[in-house]
C-alpha cells in the first residue's frame, strides 16, 4: 500500500497516514519478534 501524501488531505488526511504508518510499523515489529526471538 502506498502512503498517501497527507497535506491535501487535511485533518483526514493525516489520520490516515498515521494509522497506515502504525499497522505497518505494527506489522514489522511482528514480523521482527517471530523473526529473530
Amino acid at each position: 500500500t502506498e502512503v498517501p501524501d497527507p497535506y491535501y488531505g487535511g485533518d483526514n488526511g493525516f489520520e490516515q497516514v498515521l494509522d497506515l504508518v502504525e499497522a505497518a510499523s505494527m506489522g514489522l515489529l511482528k514480523t521482527i519478534k517471530q523473526t529473530h526471538l
